[in-house]
């Protein structure tokens, strides 16, 4: 198994496999937009953060092979070892953001005691309360990745069901987590710079999504979709008023229509495959940087079957 098998597959089926990604990460990005201050830039600092931490909680099995890096104790891992020093010049090169406003988003995250100074070190240290949310966010976060990876295991004829794949993700936690942090901060970097804007990536994620809703119910005559913001809204946690703004900017890059008498956006079968943002080169950049990961899960998968 090699990453241009799992990358032919997913070509092969690409408009089903492209929704199930999109909806993957419209969970995971409202979840996370919603719980550090309504602000995908502070979330993907602590994005960063985390990844840093899972990193060091691995590097214990370089001293011993059974040490626990399973979801179970990721939290005692957490407490016991010392983090690393990061400075505001890593996070902006691991973000994307100009390092002044990593800096004013980090002092953000300390008001808000998502992160922690001592001295001139900040770290990533949650609250009791955060940390209970946190479990219960990260373990609905594993079992949808697990329900992703385990319909394409299928269509690699592997056949490894939801559970498994998701016990595997929870026993080596901290292994499969770094991995898919680094993945997912690449993603949202790729995107910031071309983009320079997350809530709007998630908005047009959540069109798109919508819209391709249009190709399922094709049979029933139904040829384009409204968009409403409201229902953004309800979905990203994005406030009403930033999803009409996010909206015009949509259109004009060609994502969503508008109807010039009612007003009201809608996208269709063109907007999707014609779109400024989901270009064929955009979608085969983040098909490639996902099918690493996936490549790295099913080889786990195999080495069990061994």
């Amino acid at each position: 198994m090699d990453i241009n098998e799992i990358l032919k597959v997913y070509k092969e089926d690409l408009k089903i496999n492209e929704n199930e990604f999109l909806k993957v990460q419209c969970i995971f990005l409202s979840d996370i937009y919603q719980r550090y201050n309504n602000d995908l830039d502070c979330a993907n600092i602590v994005l960063f953060f985390a990844k840093r931490l899972h990193y060091k909680i691995l590097r214990e099995r370089d001293k011993d092979l059974d040490y626990d890096i399973s979801f179970t104790n990721f939290w005692s891992n957490h407490h016991k070892l010392t983090q690393d020093d990061l400075k505001t010049i890593d996070v902006a090169k691991q973000t994307g953001l100009p390092k002044e406003t990593a800096r004013r988003k980090i002092q953000v995250l300390l008001k808000l005691k998502s992160l922690k100074k001592s001295g001139k070190k900040i770290y990533w240290s949650p609250t009791v309360v955060d940390e209970t949310s946190y479990n219960k966010i990260v373990s609905n976060h594993i079992s949808i990745i697990s329900r992703l990876i385990s319909n394409l295991l299928l269509r690699l004829n592997l056949k490894f069901s939801t559970d498994i794949v998701n016990k595997l993700i929870m026993k080596d936690f901290s292994f499969y987590w770094y991995h898919f942090l680094n993945t997912q901060l690449n993603f949202l970097k790729y995107w910031k710079n071309n983009l320079n804007d997350l809530e709007l990536l998630l908005i047009a994620i959540e069109c798109s999504i919508q819209g391709n809703l249009i190709i399922a119910n094709k049979q029933q005559g139904i040829s384009e979709k409204i968009i409403s913001a409201n229902t953004i809204a309800n979905i990203t946690g994005i406030p009403r008023a930033t999803c009409v703004r996010k909206l015009a900017q949509l259109h004009k890059l060609k994502l969503i229509e508008k109807d010039n008498i009612t007003k009201k956006y809608y996208i269709s079968p063109v907007n999707l495959s014609n779109n400024r943002i989901f270009t064929k080169e955009n979608q085969s950049n983040i098909v490639i940087m996902f099918a690493e990961f996936f490549l790295i899960i099913i080889k786990a998968l195999k080495r069990k079957e061994i």
